[in-house]
């Protein structure tokens, strides 16, 4: 929680990534290209998406890293499988 409040108090205002942004509004998504190339993650294998979900700026920080304790030992394997990362810091429990 520190380092996103952190990021955020570093960052000037950013603006919602396009593909984030509502498509409610009628013509926002012809006209603005609101919502174009969203995936849906549940819709994907694994309902996983690997699309940014953060706006420019906030993107190549960790803002959670799962520890080698507990349940969080299969939540860092289950993000490593999703990114393609080696494991690393984390035990068998």
């Amino acid at each position: 929680m520190h380092r996103a409040r952190d990021a955020v108090s570093r960052q000037p205002p950013a603006r919602v990534p396009q593909h984030l942004r509502s498509t409610a509004l009628r013509g926002s998504k012809e006209k603005f290209g609101a919502g174009k190339n969203y995936v849906y993650p549940h819709d994907a294998p694994g309902h996983f998406a690997a699309q940014d979900y953060l706006p420019e700026g906030f993107k190549n920080e960790a803002y959670y890293e799962p520890s080698d304790q507990g349940y969080e030992v299969h939540i860092a394997r289950r993000m490593a499988s999703w990114w393609g990362e080696e494991e690393s810091g984390t035990t068998d429990s």
